[in-house]
């Protein structure tokens, strides 16, 4: 999950997910930048505006997140967190399988 998927560090972190071979969902703030998203081979890109924006989440994470490159907080934040799998693994993974991404970030709050 990337917030601010459509910028310049955001994309990029998209497209590294996306080598390293993991689904990647970015977040966006409009349907332009949602499309742009996409584009870059996102997995899926999800409106911020939108009102029903959690349950979308929800719905294109029907196994929660593992990781979530955060720059915005606040609302965004608040949609994801509830989506956040154990550390110890998630559904449908092998408990000893590593987690490609979890060798190179780290995904921490701001608050």
């Amino acid at each position: 999950m990337v917030a601010v998927a459509s910028g310049p560090v955001g994309s990029l972190v998209g497209q590294l997910a996306k080598m390293a071979g993991c689904k990647a969902v970015g977040i966006a703030g409009g349907a332009d930048k949602c499309l742009y998203v996409r584009e870059l081979d996102f997995d899926a890109a999800n409106d911020h505006r939108a009102l029903d924006f959690a349950e979308q989440l929800a719905r294109v994470c029907p196994n929660g997140i593992d990781v979530y490159f955060e720059s915005v907080g606040g609302a965004i934040w608040q949609a994801v967190l509830p989506l956040f799998n154990d550390v110890g693994g998630k559904p449908g993974r092998e408990a000893d399988e590593p987690l490609a991404m979890r060798r190179f970030l780290t995904a921490k709050p701001f608050c």
